[in-house]
């Protein structure tokens, strides 16, 4: 609960590679088409899906005072399609973390097997001010993974209200 009784709302999201077509049988493509078949869509695109529903969502909590940190594995460099997270983008007044901190020139790939940035931490726009740090870490730096690392440290005074209590020392 955040300050005059708004929340923030923390979402992780992952978005499939594929755009289209199949894959195996175990892929997280694969598992959401039989998923949404399962419901009686017919022809489901997971990312279209995806897209749709982070759009209503964020539309409804940015026309409801709350912010958002929305970080993930978007499998799309942003803004490279305007139908696609850049859409989501703008529904909610989000912006990009890192780029906010950094800027876009030089920006480092995120996926080990790739050339472009695909992860991203978004915030709204009135959590600007109270970012202190963004970045991406190497790889492997804390656990082998093909993407890298990404963190961003806010400033918690004037973020919450009332201020939040501080941990006790275990």
């Amino acid at each position: 609960m955040g300050r005059s009784d708004k929340r923030l709302f923390i979402l992780t999201v992952y978005q499939v590679p594929q755009k289209t077509g199949s894959a195996g049988s175990t892929t997280a493509y694969t598992q959401q088409c039989t998923m949404f078949s399962l419901e009686g869509r017919t022809n489901p695109n997971p990312r279209k899906i995806l897209i749709q529903d982070l759009r209503t969502l964020v539309t409804d909590l940015r026309s409801n005072g709350h912010d958002m940190i929305i970080m993930g594995d978007f499998n799309e460099q942003v803004g490279a399609d305007p139908t696609g997270m850049a859409s989501v983008l703008m529904a909610g007044d989000l912006i990009d973390s890192h780029a906010t901190r950094h800027g876009l020139e030089n920006e480092p790939a995120s996926y080990a097997r790739g050339s472009t940035r695909v992860d991203y931490i978004f915030i709204s726009a009135r959590l600007k001010s109270h970012l202190l740090r963004a970045g991406l870490e190497p790889f492997n730096q804390r656990i082998f993974s093909d993407h890298r690392g990404m963190f961003i440290d806010p400033s918690i005074p004037g973020l919450f209200d009332p201020p939040i209590t501080t941990p006790a020392s275990p």
